[in-house]
C-alpha cells in the first residue's frame, strides 16, 4: 500500500506498483494470508478497516458458493 516506499522484508520492484490494480490485488492477497495464517488478526482488521473487511469477506463468501 506504500507503493514500494516501506520495506518490511518482502518487497516488489517499484515499477510493479505502477500497474493498474496491483494495490487492490495485494490488499486482497494479504487479507487472505492473514485470514488463513492468523485468524485472530481478523478482529483487528474489522475494527480498523470495517469497509475493507466487509467487502473482502463478502467477496470471499460469494466466491465460495
Amino acid at each position: 500500500m506504500s507503493k514500494g516506499e516501506i520495506n518490511l522484508g518482502f518487497v516488489h520492484e517499484k515499477n510493479y506498483w505502477n500497474i493498474n490494480g496491483r494495490v487492490e490485488a495485494e490488499t486482497f492477497a494479504q487479507f487472505g494470508r492473514m485470514m488463513f495464517t492468523n485468524p485472530d488478526s481478523m478482529q483487528m482488521m474489522e475494527e480498523n478497516f470495517p469497509n475493507l473487511y466487509k467487502e473482502v469477506t463478502e467477496t470471499i463468501e460469494r466466491k465460495m458458493k
